[in-house]
């Protein structure tokens, strides 16, 4: 995910900054008073976001794939896609490519 992303998240749970290193930023939970060092790159892998937010106590973010592909998330192929996986009757079988012939 985003470091920024995490950064948003961990600041609406009620995290402050605490200090700031060459690399990273610890952040503080004061309800909870405990810390833990987040890494700035530009993307923080999301069992590294899991394992921040277990730290301070907070709840994982979401999904990074939700963040950068929202856009195909609301798509109607993938309506589509959705409801035959879950075998809804309003949607047929997609098509075969060579089948039907």
């Amino acid at each position: 995910m985003k470091c920024r992303a995490l950064l948003r998240h961990l600041r609406k749970h009620g995290c402050v900054l605490l200090r700031q290193g060459s690399g990273h930023s610890v952040y503080w939970q004061p309800v909870r008073r405990t810390t833990s060092t987040v890494p700035r790159p530009a993307e923080v892998a999301d069992t590294l976001a899991h394992k921040i937010c277990k730290d301070l106590g907070i709840p994982p973010p979401q999904l990074s794939c939700m963040h950068s592909s929202s856009y195909l998330l609301d798509s109607p192929l993938t309506a589509r896609l959705t409801a035959w996986y879950n075998r809804d009757n309003s949607v047929s079988e997609p098509e075969r490519v060579g089948e039907g012939e």
